[in-house]
């Protein structure tokens, strides 16, 4: 994997981006005295486990649009 010094500019927009999802969940809790859904905790570390791999893994965001055309056929 690469550090995040070796990361391009795209990946840091990406990583902005789970920031801000972060800072979002964060407010909805604070909204709802901390209670925040499972689905919600459970989409956002599906979402930033999919993201940190297929930006650092370019042969794996190619493998992965490969099985999704496969599946809509």
């Amino acid at each position: 994997m690469k550090s995040c010094e070796e990361l391009p500019d795209g990946c840091q927009q990406r990583f902005d981006r789970i920031d801000e999802k972060l800072d979002d969940i964060h407010t909805h809790a604070v909204k709802t005295n901390g209670r925040v859904t499972k689905l919600e905790k459970w989409n956002l570390v599906f979402l930033t486990s999919l993201i940190v791999l297929l930006s650092t893994n370019p042969t794996g965001l190619i493998s992965v649009l490969k099985t999704i055309t496969s599946w809509i056929r």
